[in-house]
């Protein structure tokens, strides 16, 4: 060894050495600094350290998404995974959370559930006549009957308009047995062989225990009108009905709510006839909403026909005689009488306000004399027990006894003049007399009219066996033919609405009523003209309207909304057209309430999509709609907030004038409500929903007040 290489204490002092030993001695040093950097001391060696195990775990993580930028990131910035945005789009609503907050049962994803408020066919149902026939009829103002049926609450409008669509849709399905019922012959003793056996396959449908006997109600089109058992909107259906003659008519029925809370709907439904059918209880007679509605129809010199329903409830509930039931209902028709009186003071009615089968200018004038009336004797006053298929007036009674006694060519109109009042028939000569032939002597209402429906009724529920029911349908003139052995087991409503509807044939007095007491929309037009339209009759707009003439320039009322059940946020006007045609495609100008010369603003420019004829839960198409008519109208609803006036395309003031707006007869709303969403961000969603229940509701009012609130 070169001592002149190392010092005294035999430390190297020569020159550097090899840059391969160089290498191997900083590589031990970095080992050992790198040891010293985790722990101290000569146990302590690289693999031993317990933080190695972490850091080979993290040689297994993914890289950082950003790793790759050259940007020194810190630890809590690092991105190791895209974001649920990134994944699935801003459009997906992604939510993380901890715990399990839903049950079990509920999935994560609840599926879409597609709320339904409306009935609607599947498929438009059969009738007895064609549906051209009913279009034909339509273009034919004098074969037009537009009427309102008007009552109070629970007073039987939708279940008499159940009985006439039952008439004239075969296919539609009415109502069964109660549930849980059993069949007479079964009470009876027989055996289940035997009952097998007389029974048919038609007697078993009509004992299932799943079916119900139950109001059908089909004109109540909404869910919650079902399950509310009343009506809330005014529905309206067009049907053909024919006359006791066999003359047929396209009458246009409005069904409307009773509940005073809805009085705008009636409104809306008086606004659209020329005519009313006032259905007054039987039982219940006049109460006070009965009396608003006659003062609202004789403000607007519409004609009425009073229907005195539940004829029933008389002998199943009150339990009157016969002769007492009489006293009852005459006492109804003079207070009808009465508040028709009372009402019509101050008021005459115009020329042409009479009825199609009306006499002529003398007639004119006596009514236009006298005040209105309702008078059974001249078939104004209708008697039904809708439920039970009841429907009848003098005459299609004396036509009863026509058939029955094979008198052919008897004078119906004459006989029923004697069936009420103070006419009482000798049974000795068969004639009627003016006084009673002998002491207690029944009137000939009570006689003939009251008398074998009492009887029907007492026969259907209290007979004791199918042969005494059988034998006292013989005398009835009901032979097997018309009520088969098979109905004699049927439970007592169904029995007692097979009877019932059997002895009085068809509902052909609703129909008699309509065209001879109510004006077609022709007659009417006078009077339509004054109490609705505003403009000069003395333009061609207004000429038009005065003669109904579907050749002058088109003027129509938009007179109430109703929502499209398919597409929800969709609205369709019912409109009433007072003149000119209206047709599918075609352009129009909508005026709102406010329009007139000097502001144009209340009128848009739209074009007809479609048009239908509403017919509760099924809707029909049409091409066009001629004066006289009204009709469900798509494509112009943007503009309306509740009525409007639609005209042609290029017409404005002062050739056209707006419709005056509807009035609820003097109603107004005590109910003030401020509303506020829920979460701020929801506000125009807040606002659009209440833009829309304006429309939907003719007098519900929205507003914004000044401090910034909004009201309703």
């Amino acid at each position: 060894m070169d001592e002149e290489l190392y010092d005294e204490f035999g430390n190297y002092i020569g020159p550097d050495l090899d840059d391969d030993d160089d290498d191997d001695d900083d590589d031990n040093g970095v080992a050992r600094r790198g040891h010293g950097a985790y722990g101290e001391g000569e146990e302590g060696f690289l693999g031993d350290d317990p933080d190695d195990e972490e850091r080979d775990d993290d040689a297994d993580a993914p890289e950082p998404m950003d790793a790759d930028d050259g940007r020194l990131v810190l630890h809590e910035d690092k991105k190791y995974y895209p974001t649920l945005t990134e994944v699935y789009g801003d459009d997906v609503e992604a939510t993380v959370q901890e715990e399990d907050a839903q049950p079990i049962t509920e999935p994560i994803i609840a599926p879409v559930k597609k709320w339904t408020f409306d009935l609607v066919e599947d498929k438009v149902p059969d009738t007895v006549y064609k549906s051209e026939f009913l279009e034909s009829l339509l273009d034919h103002p004098g074969l037009v009957r537009n009427v309102a049926v008007v009552g109070h609450l629970h007073h039987g409008k939708t279940t008499l308009l159940d009985m006439l669509i039952h008439a004239t849709h075969p296919t539609l399905k009415g109502g069964g047995l109660a549930r849980g019922a059993t069949p007479r012959a079964q009470r009876e003793g027989a055996t289940a062989v035997d009952l097998e056996r007389k029974q048919s396959a038609a007697s078993r449908r009509a004992h299932d225990p799943d079916r119900a006997f139950r109001e059908v109600r089909y004109l109540d089109s909404r869910q919650d009108e079902q399950q509310r058992g009343i009506t809330i909107k005014a529905s309206p259906i067009t049907l053909v009905l024919p006359t006791l003659r066999g003359k047929s008519f396209a009458v246009n029925l409005c069904d409307s709510p009773g509940h005073i809370a809805f009085a705008d709907e009636a409104a809306a439904a008086l606004r659209l006839a020329d005519g009313v059918l006032l259905c007054v209880d039987a039982l219940e007679g006049v109460l006070l909403h009965t009396e608003h509605l006659i003062r609202q129809a004789v403000q607007q010199g519409l004609r009425v026909v009073l229907v005195l329903t539940k004829l029933d409830r008389l002998v199943t509930e009150l339990r009157l005689p016969p002769a007492d039931a009489y006293h009852k209902l005459r006492h109804t028709i003079d207070r009808v009488n009465a508040l028709l009186a009372e009402a019509a003071v101050g008021r005459s009615a115009p020329a042409g306000s009479g009825g199609a089968l009306s006499g002529g200018a003398a007639d004119d004038a006596t009514q236009a004399a006298a005040p209105p009336r309702v008078d059974p004797r001249d078939g104004s006053v209708v008697f039904t027990a809708a439920l039970f298929g009841v429907c009848f007036s003098l005459e299609t009674v004396a036509a009863i006894y026509g058939r029955e006694w094979e008198v052919p060519k008897l004078d119906s109109a004459a006989f029923a003049r004697r069936l009420w009042g103070n006419a009482w028939r000798d049974p000795n000569t068969n004639a009627f007399r003016k006084a009673p032939p002998a002491s207690g002597a029944p009137r000939s209402f009570v006689e003939l009219v009251l008398a074998p429906f009492y009887k029907l009724v007492t026969l259907a529920l209290s007979a004791p066996d199918a042969s005494a029911l059988r034998a006292g349908l013989d005398l009835a003139g009901l032979p097997k033919a018309a009520v088969p052995d098979e109905a004699l087991s049927y439970d007592p409503k169904p029995l007692l609405k097979k009877i019932l509807s059997t002895y009085y044939g068809e509902p052909h007095a609703l129909a008699d009523a309509a065209a001879r007491h109510l004006p077609s929309p022709e007659a009417a037009a006078p009077l339509k003209a004054a109490s609705c339209y505003t403009g000069d009759l003395g333009t061609p707009a207004g000429m038009g309207i005065l003669a109904c003439d579907g050749e002058a320039p088109l003027v129509a009322h938009a007179v109430k909304l109703y929502h499209d059940p398919v597409a929800g946020d969709r609205f369709d006007c019912l409109v009433r057209v007072l003149s000119g045609t209206l047709k599918a495609g075609g352009a129009v100008r909508v005026l709102g309430e406010g329009y007139c010369l000097e502001d144009e603003e209340e009128a848009a420019e739209r074009r007809v999509t479609s048009l239908h004829l509403l017919q509760g839960r099924y809707r029909l198409p049409l091409t066009h709609a001629r004066a006289g008519m009204w009709v469900l109208v798509g494509g112009i609803d943007g503009s309306i907030l509740k009525t409007a006036t639609v005209v042609d395309h290029d017409a404005g003031a002062p050739l056209v004038a707006v419709c005056k707006p509807l009035q609820a007869g003097g109603a107004r709303a005590v109910v003030k409500v401020a509303i506020e969403p829920l979460k701020p961000s929801e506000l125009p969603k807040m606002v659009e929903a209440t833009r829309k229940l304006g429309k939907a509701y003719p007098q519900l009012e929205t507003h914004v007040e000044e401090s910034g609130e909004h009201v309703l």
